[in-house]
């Protein structure tokens, strides 16, 4: 995608079928309007679509639930907080798995595709809160051709002959750093792997810049439409900045620069940045050189590496050449991808590159994401399947894409999971694809389960099957366009996770290992003459291999915690249980410690946090003339004769407004009272798992999770004070008994408790039971012995 919009525009270019790294700056609240904060201008984005072009698509991902649209124009920027009446052409909300999509084709729309330049920028709907996402706009057609790599840097296992203006230069437009500045390699935090960082420590000192080694100076204008794509990250320094993106190109006879966005926010990570090579996007800064003369025969190119006068510290990451048009492959390298802060470039195969015939394409209803916990150990990337017809599957990122054929003995290591439910579980193995030029081949691994678990595929030609055109598997190897894999394995919804993911060949260091409890803790509550809380499930993962483990409880709750497991290997399910007969009112503490057996590998703790609240005691009401005489049950008494009360529990509401008192008013309270919302038609205020509200027209589908909104839970544990938001982390629980029935059937219940962030509200969290009939159904849940109303649900 080739950038051409007029210079008070964004400037960057937004490639082909590349995914970028936004971070949408906080709203602000205009005019009483909160849905007139409009992301555009020098902060929007800005892509050509040429002449044959078929299709333009444009996709956000985000975080589920962020409350941003998706805008798209043509010919004009998207509106303004002063132009609120046009927005954009084309609009998009996220859905349940927050992406945003906007298609534009030549038919079936208004107004239709025309080659010519599209905007393309954000509304929020709340104030002071950034928003991180993915951008990715695709453009395809007969004559499209993708956008190759020429050279890059990676930062793989050093600096890659990268240094910075700390040697003076005769070149124009150029300057000496500081002695103190220093620019080091660190092999990891990149994104991925290693990255090259610049600290500087001199306040109001001279620019710092990192320079680029000679590989990259080449005559840009044989090239067609290149362009510079690299990662930024601020590392320390003042939150704001004092200077945008830039990057100076100098020859013998003067120097370019082109000025882009803000740099990122310190410790946010890692953004992409991109500068088209156009006249148009780039000021002469020193000498008299014409823009070709400088292009075609250039002697420095430069990032700007501080962005606060104050001392702070940048990294640069995957700095690369891009141009349109084939190239030779550049030799690939071998790297891993940990998932700690990110997606770290890997995206699904949804839309698929058209330039690539053999590339798969997925389901448009399914989204990936980067999940920050519970990964094997820290984050990983899932892709959620709402059931649709293509299969999904994971795309890499360029890092493992080029030609293989100089690795010794080349192997992918990788961690696996696979969710869905029990009448579902995965039927087909893992698969990965490398996809060429003329074919593609094909490695088949093992079932997946709903246990990390590790896996590896030689890059062998026995280990390969060809699945598609006639290319020999060398051949295939020489110009890797595409590694695929596979993310759909069940006949209905399901998520697959993958974490740890790496190019290894026989020179490269063993993976290391560790040991990994999931989730990093458990809540359990019940009450004073309760029966024992429910078990839960752990989940023991290890990377790099399988390992032998041993689990122990410590703490307050040492000696009363068992396992149904309590040895093994990995991977492992174990569920945990609890005695709590005997224990007073209170809270409990302890914690599960998963020991590698054999080895040093640090052990991995989960901790146990256990509420017992005291039994329930109602406040007792006597009834009118409730009093009475127990042989005549008259409201007469004498001194020293038997007496009868009869009563209720119940109290007394008053409503007070400017000091004024309403005449109280009594009602009933019992241990439990559940009332489930409903919506005007009568149906439950529930969400299927793809967050739709469910509905005639968006039945629950074959094993996925239903949450339904009520009021009344009754008892919780831990206690929780009536009128304060409920926890996102360590969940209120509910641990009365309870019973949920949809037409009739059981229900499993997965969760009930308090919601996130809501006062007053229950969440229930079910499964429909098998045998549930299809269609509209009457849900209702019984807490305590006490039932709700009757709510309406739609089963598929």
């Amino acid at each position: 995608m080739v950038l051409r919009p007029p210079a008070a525009q964004a400037s960057t270019v937004l490639t082909n079928g590349q995914p970028i790294h936004v971070s949408l700056p906080p709203g602000v609240q205009v005019d009483s309007h909160l849905d007139r904060t409009i992301v555009n201008g020098d902060k929007g984005f800005t892509g050509f679509v040429p002449p044959g072009a078929a299709s333009l698509r444009v996709d956000f991902q985000m975080t589920p639930g962020t409350p941003v649209e998706l805008l798209v124009q043509q010919d004009r920027d998207v509106g303004t907080a002063s132009t609120f009446a046009r927005r954009a052409d084309f609009k998009a909300d996220p859905n349940g798995n927050g992406l945003a999509t906007v298609v534009i084709t030549r038919q079936g729309v208004q107004p239709p595709l025309k080659a010519g330049i599209y905007y393309i920028g954000f509304r929020l709907r709340t104030i002071d809160i950034k928003y991180p996402g993915i951008l990715t706009a695709t453009i395809d057609g007969d004559n499209i051709s993708p956008a190759a790599r020429i050279v890059e840097s990676q930062f793989i296992s050093d600096l890659e002959g990268w240094t910075r203006n700390d040697t003076t230069s005769s070149l124009p437009g150029t300057n000496l750093g500081a002695p103190s500045t220093t620019l080091i390699f660190d092999d990891d935090g990149g994104n991925p792997g290693g990255f090259a960082r610049l600290r500087h420590t001199k306040g109001f000192g001279p620019s710092e810049w990192f320079v680029a080694p000679e590989p990259f100076l080449l005559d840009f204008m044989s090239l067609d439409n290149p362009r510079f794509q690299f990662d930024l990250a601020r590392i320390f320094g003042d939150s704001a900045h004092n200077f945008n993106v830039q990057v100076r190109v100098s020859s013998e006879s003067g120097a370019y620069q082109w000025t882009g966005l803000a740099p990122p926010e310190t410790t946010t990570g890692f953004e992409t940045y991109s500068a088209t090579i156009d006249e148009q996007f780039w000021i002469l800064v020193a000498g008299d050189a014409s823009f070709e003369e400088v292009f075609s025969n250039p002697k420095r190119i430069a990032v700007r590496a501080n962005y606060v006068v104050l001392p702070g510290t940048t990294g640069l990451d995957n700095f690369k050449i891009r141009a349109r048009g084939g190239g030779d492959a550049i030799p690939v390298l071998p790297t891993v991808t940990s998932f700690s802060a990110g997606l770290d470039g890997w995206r699904r195969n949804c839309p698929a590159p058209g330039f690539f015939p053999f590339a798969s394409e997925g389901d448009k209803k399914s989204a990936i994401l980067w999940v920050p916990f519970e990964g094997n150990p820290e984050g990983y990337v899932r892709i959620i399947d709402n059931d649709g017809s293509e299969t999904d599957r994971f795309s890499l990122p360029e890092e493992y894409l080029g030609d293989m054929r100089g690795l010794n003995e080349p192997r992918f290591e990788f961690d696996y999971i696979h969710h869905s439910s029990v009448a579902k579980a995965a039927s087909s193995p893992v698969e990965i694809r490398l996809v060429g030029r003329a074919a593609v081949y094909s490695w088949t691994g093992v079932l997946p389960g709903d246990v990390w678990a590790h896996q590896v595929a030689p890059i062998t030609p026995g280990s390969w099957t060809l699945v598609d055109g006639e290319g020999s598997f060398d051949s295939v190897l020489a110009d890797v366009v595409q590694v695929e894999v596979s993310a759909d394995h069940a006949a209905g919804p399901e998520v697959n996770g993958i974490d740890n993911f790496a190019l290894l060949t026989s020179d490269s260091p063993i993976l290391p290992q560790t040991l990994t409890a999931n989730p990093s803790g458990l809540d359990f509550g019940t009450f004073v003459t309760g029966g024992n809380p429910a078990a839960q499930i752990v989940r023991i993962s290890s990377s790099g291999g399988t390992l032998r483990w041993a689990a122990e409880a410590s703490g307050a709750l040492a000696g009363r915690v068992s396992f149904t497991v309590d040895a093994g290997g990995t991977p492992a399910l174990t569920f945990v249980s609890i005695d709590t007969q005997g224990l007073s009112a209170g809270n409990y503490a302890g914690t599960v410690t998963f020991t590698p057996v054999g080895t040093n590998i640090p052990t991995s703790d989960i901790a146990l946090r256990l509420n017992v609240g005291p039994q329930p005691i109602p406040n007792p009401i006597i009834n009118e003339g409730g009093v009475v005489s127990s042989a005549t049950y008259t409201p007469t008494l004498a001194p020293g004769s038997l007496g009868a009360a009869f009563g209720r529990t119940a109290v007394w509401i008053v409503v007070e407004n400017s000091g004024i008192r309403s005449e109280p008013q009594q009602i009933t309270v019992q241990s439990s009272a559940p009332g489930i919302f409903k919506t005007d038609t009568g149906y439950a205020v529930a969400q299927n798992q793809n967050g739709l509200l469910n509905s005639d027209a968006n039945p629950l589908g074959d094993g996925q999770v239903l949450t339904v909104y009520f009021t009344g839970p009754g008892v919780v544990a831990p206690a929780w004070a009536s009128g304060r938001a409920a926890p996102a982390f360590h969940p209120v629980r509910v641990p009365s008994p309870t019973t949920v029935t949809i037409g009739g059937v059981p229900a499993t219940i997965q969760f009930i408790g308090l919601a996130p962030g809501m006062v007053g509200v229950g969440q229930l969290n079910i499964y429909a039971g098998d045998g549930t009939p299809s269609g509209k159904q009457t849900l209702l849940i019984t807490i305590n012995g006490f039932m709700s109303n009757p709510a309406d649900v739609a089963i598929q």
